[in-house]
């Protein structure tokens, strides 16, 4: 999974309608540098979760 594609993911998420705008861009681009820290290839792996 590319960063876009997980970053669309969590904005997806009405926590951040809460948050509003500048917060949750703020948030995003910090989950962005986290991303790159944690996967410096820029992709990861999907995992779906059940229960």
């Amino acid at each position: 999974m590319p960063p876009d594609t997980h970053l669309a993911d969590l904005g997806s998420h009405s926590a951040f309608l809460v948050l509003g705008g500048e917060p949750t861009r703020r948030f995003l681009a910090e989950e962005r540098d986290r991303f790159a820290e944690v996967f410096p290839d820029g992709t990861a792996r999907s995992v779906t979760w059940s229960t």
